[in-house]
């Protein structure tokens, strides 16, 4: 520790003690003289090196960890970052975010964000004949208000459905949506809090992303590749921020189509 931490502090400076702590570790990782994942002493025994209150090398730690150039375990310590500064990902937040609700401008352009079929591809004829087999069945009752549930008769048969799957629930434990966009809101709304960190694969469903920026999170977006997300990078992520959750399309992921390995 001693042959690594030849730090001078001044304590007349006006800059504060925890803060040259924290610029001088900085430019030790920035040297590579503490290379990535390497642990720092722990708490104690850099104040008692220093000559500082354990306050002072907490503070400094945590000014660090804002600045996403150390990470911290529960019960095991504080680390270098495994990755430069340069290369940490900045969230995403609202104030970030673009609309794309307009096609391009552009002759033969394709909007990767519209998530919708071309309206030439809508079956038009079979819907129009299951509106009137509905209509002739319920007549007027087709318009009446459900159960917020869903309509209960698709829930029961979507039980016996999911038996095939050895998937085993009753009705009263399904919700029918309207669409995935609305079981996405319902579930943002349901877990996100403000402020809180979510990981996308980039790219990702545009409609998705919105939905959790609406409720005030942030996003870090994970490189794709031919199989999936980037697990290494993932991995790097994950000890430099603490996300809610990761949201992720294994299937034919949106846009690309991709399927994970």
């Amino acid at each position: 520790m001693d042959e690594i931490f030849q730090i001078q502090l001044d304590k007349t400076s006006e800059v504060p003690i925890y803060r040259q702590l924290a610029d001088a570790i900085g430019a030790l990782a920035s040297d590579g003289l503490l290379p990535a994942d390497s642990k720092l002493p722990p708490i104690r025994k850099m104040a008692s090196h220093f000559g500082v209150n354990t306050v002072t090398v907490v503070t400094a730690y945590k000014y660090l960890e804002q600045k996403q150039m150390v990470y911290s375990r529960v019960g095991s310590g504080t680390y270098i970052s495994p990755l430069p500064v340069e290369k940490v990902p900045e969230p995403v937040a609202r104030r970030n975010l673009q609309l794309f609700e307009k096609t391009p401008a552009l002759e033969h352009a394709i909007n990767f964000t519209l998530t919708s079929l071309p309206n030439e591809l809508f079956p038009v004829d079979a819907f129009k004949k299951a509106f009137d087999t509905v209509l002739e069945r319920e007549k007027g009752g087709a318009f009446r208000y459900t159960d917020s549930m869903g309509y209960l008769p698709l829930r029961e048969e979507l039980c016996r459905y999911l038996m095939s799957f050895g998937i085993h629930t009753a009705a009263e434990h399904l919700q029918i949506i309207s669409g995935a966009q609305q079981g996405i809101d319902i579930m943002s709304k349901a877990i996100l809090r403000y402020g809180d960190v979510v990981f996308v694969e980039s790219p990702t469903f545009y409609g998705a992303a919105g939905a959790f920026l609406s409720r005030g999170a942030k996003l870090v977006g994970i490189p794709m590749e031919a199989d999936g997300m980037e697990m290494e990078a993932l991995e790097n992520y994950l000890k430099l921020y603490h996300p809610r959750f990761i949201y992720m399309m294994a299937y034919f992921q949106t846009p690309t189509g991709i399927s994970y390995s």
